[in-house]
C-alpha cells in the first residue's frame, strides 16, 4: 500500500490551481498525517474544511481501487455516525485498500 499511497501524494502535490478534497486529502497525509515506526501501529489523518471519507478513501485506493471497503472501515475504525466526518477531527487510518 505506501508505494500507491507514495504515488498519489506525488501526483497530488505536483497537481496545479486550486486543490479539490481527494488531493488535499493525499497531500495532507504526508507531512499533515502521521505514521508510526512499525507497520502495526495506526496511521491518522486531521480532517480539513471539505473533506469527505469517499474522497480520503479514493486517495488512499488511488485510481485503481475500489474506495467501498475503506470507508465501511474508516467509519467503523472512527466510530463515524450518518458518515459526516469535521474538520479538525482526528481519523485512523486503516491499512490497505
Amino acid at each position: 500500500m505506501l508505494p500507491v499511497l507514495g504515488a498519489v501524494l506525488l501526483w497530488a502535490a505536483s497537481a496545479g490551481g486550486q486543490a479539490g478534497g481527494a488531493e488535499r486529502a493525499a497531500r495532507s497525509l504526508g507531512p499533515g498525517g502521521r505514521t508510526a515506526g512499525t507497520a502495526s501501529d495506526v496511521r491518522t489523518y486531521v480532517v480539513r474544511p471539505g473533506d469527505t471519507l469517499w474522497e480520503l478513501a479514493r486517495a488512499l485506493c488511488g485510481p485503481e481501487g475500489d474506495p467501498r471497503p475503506l470507508v465501511d472501515r474508516l467509519i467503523a475504525a472512527n466510530g463515524v455516525e450518518g458518515g459526516l466526518i469535521r474538520p479538525g477531527e482526528e481519523l485512523r487510518l486503516p491499512r490497505g485498500c
